[in-house]
């Protein structure tokens, strides 16, 4: 028996690095992460052109020096990913520890992915440079042993040495191809080099390469070490670089395998880092990961950012999106968050349980343990969208860039999870089955799964990188995310979920009132441009038409017949010129244009008069004349107002043809578009049957759908056409119509706002009433305790005068002055407490009533008028006031608070009756036995929704401050922090 060892050809390098990785992209995403576990802040991959292009990759991590890059860098396997070794504080780079990401000792071989050429310089703090020079090609030959191939490495104490240096490095690699000092290793050179025709290419390639090596000081003008901005990192400097590299320096490349290999590229690298982590958040398990990431081509002196972390979109981006699911999910499976459907977040946490016939694994060594979800989308259509138009393109178009459910491991992401070629949690498949019951689509959602190393030891990668070893874990943590995506999207989002059922309409609705209103919004401003634009235009002309008339009416002189027909000729012509200068109307709110279209009007008026004189003095010239022929002078007066009138018809005629010729290629377009689309959308339906993936009954389900749809699209589309032609067919003045609504609609929404400030004003009247009265009694009674003889003084009588003046002045004036000036501000609930507290200082000392307002309603911030907000939460604290008087007992609170994110207004008076909350906002009613109006809730509520807010009463809820009256506001763009 012998014992005998295992032994390496070179070529398992090949194999462990080029070939294990699956691309480009990929093969940096792992340079990067061993970077991260460098604890790099920053990486970067700088592309320069040229000939041959180069690739820089480079890190501020805490780098290596000689003994480390030859013991560990070195060394395929070594020990430290597999131990977990804990780096040493002092190469933190002032960072927290971070859990490793690398697994297998083998991720830095992917290098040879990029170029087969490499040089690579590191400098670890108060050690010299480490320097080596790399030929992945080498390891190709599986005629040598990995023993055979030896690399130069040589130490630097200046960076700048390196480059002079680079010569006598490439004479010790190139000497990998012969050895005439070691007779064995020399043979085996000679064969191995010489075996074949592959061989000897492979060996002249590398040959060549390395005597055009362009390594220079230029391409580390990124690096941080180079540029002194810290003295320890990793530069690797790539030569001769592969198709994916190359197509990101050649942007003018443009067929079809360059555009896709872009797409790649960047759907592989961007949002390395998890752009949905939020410290604090109640999905994230994982903390920010402290690290930053860029990728440039260079021009000149010039970069051209390809991806990086500033370009990329991040969470704060899609926080508005009307559909988000953020949660965990525990180690026994079960799903604890929040979830937004159709723009609103449910009131309470929502739970998804496991699947019942799936076995959760609790064993140490197949467990999956806790993970978070977090998942946003949007409507597929903008008619079932709560988002506005410009919010609803803004978020297709950056799902078009960075749309995908991804997974993440401490912040870092897992390939390829996210790529358009990969469906891991069968997105899609599911919803080629039934688009609408299953909801989530992978180009439309936003997302990830997050786990940690710590947390989720079981969930390892492949060695290649792409993506998680398919062990117990992986598959439960699997179905796990399956199964709360189909159920989330059952419940909540899909075409059978009661929410979507219930909303829709409603959604649908309010989007076409606010089509409405945008494109009258839109139509007002074209008619407000084009008046705008005919009115500069106009106004030099018709001052000049002016001038001319005038001119000619000084020197007007009718002596003769034919002074007569020349006469007309003139008269006619201005009145064609006047006729042209038109501004046939002007919108109702002209705002600074007033002048100048007074202007305009002025010198229209004087030209009509003037012409309207010399027709006169023309009739009383003909009259007096009497030409010969009077029936010629009329017959020549009528065709020459007869080819000024046809004209102007034909010009008004080409403009509207104009239009038609291209409204008719639009329609056709429309018709083209329509009728290829139906087989589109259904000719897939039979390659799906026939390959199994739906059954009969479910086609003809989904073709019904597709039918249905089209119909309703076209039909919207075409009858937009076909009612505006009845229209102009049955001869209604459809533009007058238009002007017409808009005008009333301006004048709704003026006495809308006149009856908000009526509503402001009702709320101050209401509370001023009693609060003068009160201050007035106050200063009576104190002028009554003066002495006699202060009383008789003449200042005290001037002071008493001048109260009683300045009391009725503010009685008369309070019901005209309308809220005061309408400026928005930024009103924090501190200003609120202080100023209701304020007003009611005397009031609530007298009742013995405890006022206070929690931190959390002191640091809430609003931007919004004084004028709208304050008299709310005085008629509610007004109100509040009367009915604590009611209640039993010396406890008399009144607080403000804010429970999620509403406003609370709470007391522990009396409450109201179930039995009149319906009426309770209502105009007119009032519970109270005297000197109630009902009219302090009515007008709180007009003034609150006029702005977008919103104010209700609840009930028996005991995360309620007080168990008396409750009102909740909802303040649209509230800030709580």
């Amino acid at each position: 028996m012998e014992n005998i060892s295992f032994q390496a050809r070179a070529r398992a390098v090949d194999h462990l690095g080029k070939e294990q990785i699956a691309d480009c992209p990929t093969a940096i995403s792992e340079i990067w992460k061993n970077s991260y576990d460098a604890y790099a802040r920053q990486v970067s991959v700088d592309l320069f052109p040229g000939e041959p292009n180069i690739a820089v990759l480079s890190d501020d991590g805490h780098g290596m020096n000689k003994y480390e890059f030859v013991t560990k860098w070195l060394v395929v396997g070594t020990e430290a990913k597999a131990t977990n070794q804990p780096i040493p504080e002092v190469d933190r780079n002032g960072l927290r520890e971070r859990p490793r990401q690398g697994q297998k000792g083998i991720g830095r071989l992917s290098c040879a992915n990029l170029g087969p050429t490499m040089l690579l310089i590191s400098k670890r703090s108060n050690a010299p440079f480490v320097v080596c020079l790399i030929d992945w090609r080498l390891f190709e030959n599986p005629f040598l042993n990995l023993a055979d191939i030896k690399v130069p490495v040589e130490e630097f104490e200046n960076v700048e040495e390196v480059f002079p240096a680079l010569p006598d490095m490439v004479s010790e690699l190139i000497s990998n191809f012969e050895d005439k000092i070691n007779r064995g290793r020399g043979e085996r050179l000679n064969y191995a080099w010489n075996a074949d025709e592959t061989m000897r290419r492979i060996a002249e390639s590398i040959r060549t390469s390395l005597d055009r090596v362009s390594f220079q000081e230029r391409h580390l003008q990124e690096w941080p070490v180079w540029t002194k901005e810290c003295d320890h990192g990793t530069v690797m400097l790539v030569s001769e670089l592969n198709f994916d590299l190359t197509v990101q320096i050649d942007i003018d490349k443009k067929d079809v395998s360059a555009n896709s290999s872009r797409d790649r590229f960047f759907e592989t690298l961007s949002n390395f880092v998890d752009p949905f982590l939020i410290e604090g958040a109640s999905s994230i398990l994982a903390k920010d990961a402290q690290f930053e990431y860029v990728v440039r081509a260079w021009h000149e002196f010039t970069p051209r950012t390809i991806i990086g972390t500033m370009k990329e979109f991040d969470r704060r981006s899609i926080s508005a999106l009307e559909h988000q699911i953020d949660g965990n999910i525990d180690e026994y499976g079960v799903f604890t968050g929040r979830i937004k459907a159709f723009g609103k977040w449910l009131d309470r946490e929502q739970t998804i349980y496991p699947p019942k016939d799936l076995s959760i694994p609790i064993r140490k060594t197949t467990k999956v343990g806790p993970f978070s979800l977090f998942i946003a989308s949007l409507e597929f259509t903008q008619v079932n969208s709560t988002h506005p138009q410009n919010e609803f393109v803004n978020y297709k178009n950056l799902a078009d860039c960075y749309a995908g459910f991804m997974v993440f491991r401490d912040g870092l992401r897992i390939l390829p999870y996210g790529r358009t070629d990969n469906d891991y949690f069968e997105i899609d498949d599911r919803r080629s089955r039934h688009a609408g019951r299953e909801f989530w689509n992978n180009r439309r959602m936003f997302g990830r799964v997050g786990i940690t190393k710590s947390r989720n030891p079981n969930l390892k990668d492949k060695a290649g990188r792409e993506g998680l070893i398919d062990n117990r874990a992986a598959k439960v943590l699997r179905e796990l995310v399956i199964h709360i995506l189909r159920e989330s999207a059952r419940k909540y989002f899909g075409s059978i979920s009661d929410i979507r059922k219930s909303q829709i309409p409603e959604i649908q609705k309010n989007n076409a009132e606010r089509l409405a209103r945008e494109n009258r919004e839109k139509l007002k401003k074209k008619n407000a441009r084009a008046f705008r634009q005919r009115l500069n235009k106009f106004l030099p002309e018709i001052e000049i038409l002016a001038e001319d008339v005038e001119e000619y009416a000084q020197g007007y002189e009718v002596n003769s017949s034919n002074d007569i027909e020349t006469a007309q000729a003139a008269i006619e012509n201005y009145r064609d010129r006047l006729s042209v200068l038109s501004l046939s109307y002007a919108p109702k709110n002209i705002g600074g244009l007033s002048a100048p279209y007074e202007q305009y009007r002025s010198s229209y008026r004087v030209i009509r008069e003037l012409l309207n004189e010399l027709s006169d003095k023309l009739a009383d010239s003909v009259e007096k004349l009497q030409p010969k022929d009077p029936i010629e002078v009329l017959s020549k007066q009528i065709n020459r107002g007869n080819r000024v009138y046809i004209s102007f018809i034909n010009r008004k005629k080409n403009e509207v043809t104009q239009l038609q010729e291209k409204e008719k290629t639009r329609v056709n377009e429309l018709y083209l578009k329509y009728k290829q689309k139906y087989l589109e959308e259904t000719e897939p339906l039979i390659q799906r049957l026939k390959t199994g993936l739906i059954d009969s009954p479910l086609a003809i389900r989904q073709l019904n759908k597709v039918r249905e749809i089209l119909h309703q699209e076209v039909g919207d589309v075409f009858n937009s056409y076909k009612s505006t032609l009845e229209i102009l067919h049955e001869n209604i003045d459809l533009d007058y119509l238009i002007r017409f609504g808009i005008e009333e609609s301006e004048d709704l929404r003026s006495e809308r706002d006149k009856l908000t400030s009526l509503a402001q004003l009702g709320i101050a009247v209401e509370i001023s009433g009693h609060e003068l009265q009160d201050y007035d009694d106050l200063i009576a009674s104190a002028f009554a305790k003066l002495p006699e003889s202060v009383k008789q003084l003449n200042a005290v009588k001037d002071i008493e005068l001048g109260i009683e003046g300045l009391t009725d002045q503010l009685r008369f004036l309070s019901p005209i002055r309308l809220s005061g000036q309408r400026v928005k501000s930024t009103i924090l609930g501190q200003d609120i407490y202080n100023y209701v507290n304020e007003f009611f200082r005397l009031t609530l000392s007298q009742h013995r009533i405890k006022f206070s307002a929690t931190d959390k309603f002191k640091r809430m911030s609003v931007f919004d008028m004084k004028s709208r907000l304050y008299p709310v939460f005085i008629n509610l604290v007004n109100n509040s006031i009367y009915w604590i008087d009611y209640a039993n007992g010396d406890d008399r609170r009144i607080v403000f608070d804010v429970v999620k994110d509403e406003i609370v207004v709470s007391d522990n008076g009396l409450g109201v009756e179930s039995e009149h909350l319906d009426s309770l906002f209502t105009l007119f009613f009032s519970r109270k036995s005297y000197g109630g109006r009902g009219v302090g809730l009515y007008l709180a509520k007009a003034s609150l929704t006029a702005a977008g807010h919103s104010i209700r009463y609840e009930a028996g809820n005991t995360r309620l401050p007080l168990g008396g009256a409750n009102f909740l506001i909802k303040l649209e763009g509230a800030r709580f922090d």
